[in-house]
């Protein structure tokens, strides 16, 4: 009897407890980085869905047949810091809207992506 009246305690408190809230760039968000031209060499647009969960970034990015990984990390100002793929990015959330950059090992240069509030 005492076990069941204290589960049913426990039960009723972690009904009450509250809810964890969402961060303010929690959310999906989705966007890429376009083309870009080296000399006679282009480097193909990106097309990126990421997810942002506590500050944590998880998503993906796909380039002509091919997909990596994005993780990071987002700070309460909305700075953002990872990697696109091997490559270290930066940037800032603001609004429903993120900007930021890489350097592409592959496109030998920095590259610039936006992301745009998804959900």
């Amino acid at each position: 009897m005492v076990q069941t009246l204290s589960l049913i305690a426990l039960v009723s408190l972690t009904a009450l407890a509250p809810a964890r809230a969402a961060g303010p760039f929690d959310g999906e968000w989705s966007g890429g980085s376009p083309a870009t031209h080296i000399g006679t060499r282009t480097c193909a647009p990106t097309t990126a869905t990421v997810t942002v969960t506590n500050g944590k970034i998880k998503g993906k990015y796909e380039m002509v047949g091919s997909s990596a990984s994005i993780t990071g990390n987002v700070a309460a100002d909305g700075s953002a810091t990872g990697h696109w793929g091997g490559n270290p990015f930066s940037g800032k959330f603001a609004g429903g809207h993120f900007a930021g950059s890489y350097n592409s090992g592959l496109c030998g240069t920095e590259r610039p992506f936006s992301l745009d509030r998804a959900k």
